[in-house]
């Protein structure tokens, strides 16, 4: 009732139906969709590895438009033109084998897809910015929750009927291509959502001009920032170094169907929708840092799970991955969003957020670049201690590396909590904490 009664549920209620159709796009721009395309373009399996993770590294150069995005005052008006734009340049890629050989069709449409995602990044710095005006802190974690479960209806549906489309349709490159289509179309009515939710107020700051060294000096700065900034950095690294190659891995090699595969991600998507509300209640009640260490294990579990899988079991095991999948997305999406957001002022956001896309957007970039570095070294050893040797060893590297940075956040965590306990104590002791009078 609390979410329901408090002020602003119009805006809200627009914020879910955006969330909506901008699930609809990204569940068909991205995903098995952007692999299968480039699979069916013959793209090398080198290149293959950045393509599913190509929306992260697009926010590389975020950090250099900071002092822009700080200063943008319409920012409704900026949101609807970069929206429209990013995704006609999705689009274009799609066409690109009508116009050149499809040999080289890989190479002309990695330039316009990157440019795409890298414009939706910074449309998503300027939504992450007024979502945070808009959504009250008290409410945030049960509301978010609560969106996710209209967006989790789409991710159950719309893939798994894409995904037999594909599947059954006489002409593969002409499914893709509608695909698109209907994607980009989904996203004109994104647009409409959001010209329906209120302007945001203009900050007093957004009157000052933002020195090109501010945008590096003023996060690095921030102690509480910076120490949350590393835990991701080195979280992305160990994820990704392997994780990059999972569709590839699954797709080509484990030769699942897209029907399966997006059956799989109808099925976690039903989980999230029982599991994203409780999350956002346990996120309101007890804060966002528990959940998140709760994630980070879970995604390391997931890495020692791909470590197993052969062409035999590997539709079983992907069963197991949606549901674990399933259970750590919430967490870590809703925690992760919060305890950023929480790190961050309300003076320079933009910047601060962009800052923090593009350090990412490189941890992202060097991990699949060491896997692949690693994949390659593996191959012309002629290891063969297992089937696919050259993806099972980076899988267990993933797994041992989010098992160190576990422990480690265990360990701080456990000696902070006995530093706070000594002081305390130490505090008492002194009478700076006195204890309550007793009235006679």
């Amino acid at each position: 009732m609390q979410v329901i009664t408090a002020p602003g549920k119009r805006d809200r209620d627009f914020f879910i139906l955006q969330a909506v159709f901008g699930t609809m796009v990204i569940s068909l721009f991205l995903g098995v969709f952007l692999t299968g395309l480039y699979i069916h373009m013959g793209t090398p399996d080198s290149v293959m590895a950045y393509i599913p993770i190509m929306p992260n590294i697009a926010g590389i150069f975020l950090v250099l438009t900071g002092s822009l995005t700080e200063r943008v005052k319409r920012v409704k008006r900026a949101v609807i033109l970069l929206n429209f734009l990013s995704k006609t340049f999705m689009l274009s890629a799609v066409f690109v084998p009508l116009l050149v050989e499809r040999s080289l069709a890989p190479y002309f449409m990695l330039p316009l897809t990157f440019m795409g995602f890298t414009i939706n990044a910074i449309m998503s710095v300027l939504i992450n910015s007024w979502f945070v005006d808009t959504i009250d802190i008290r409410i945030r974690g049960r509301y978010m929750g609560a969106r996710q479960v209209f967006t989790l209806l789409v991710s159950a549906t719309l893939p798994v009927i894409a995904g037999n489309f594909l599947d059954g349709f006489y002409d593969r490159y002409i499914a893709f291509c509608i695909i698109y289509l209907a994607a980009w179309t989904f996203s004109l009515f994104e647009s409409f959502s959001l010209s329906k939710i209120t302007e945001p107020p203009a900050h007093e700051h957004k009157q000052k001009k933002i020195k090109f060294s501010s945008l590096f000096s003023v996060p690095f700065k921030n102690r509480h920032f910076m120490k949350f900034t590393v835990i991701m950095m080195v979280f992305h690294l160990g994820w990704f170094i392997s994780m990059s190659f999972a569709q590839l891995y699954e797709i080509k090699y484990m030769k699942v169907t897209y029907s399966y595969l997006t059956l799989m991600g109808s099925m976690g998507a039903i989980i999230q929708m029982f599991i994203y509300p409780l999350w956002g209640k346990i996120m309101d009640k007890y804060g966002s840092a528990m959940i998140m260490r709760i994630a980070l294990f879970l995604f390391m579990v997931h890495t020692g799970i791909y470590f197993f899988m052969v062409s035999g079991n590997a539709p079983y095991l992907l069963i197991l991955l949606n549901i674990n999948g399933a259970i750590l997305t919430p967490a870590w999406v809703l925690s992760t969003f919060n305890e950023r957001f929480a790190t961050i002022p309300t003076e320079g956001r933009t910047v601060y957020d962009s800052f923090y896309t593009t350090v990412m957007a490189i941890t992202i970039l060097i991990a699949p670049t060491l896997g692949n570095i690693m994949r390659e070294a593996i191959i012309s050893s002629g290891i063969r201690f297992w089937v696919f040797p050259e993806f099972k060893l980076l899988f267990i590297l993933s797994f041992m590396l989010l098992l160190i940075l576990n422990i480690t956040l265990y360990i701080k965590n456990k000696n902070n909590t006995g530093l706070e306990a000594e002081k305390a104590l130490a505090a008492s002791i002194k009478g700076k904490l006195q204890p309550k009078k007793i009235k006679k």
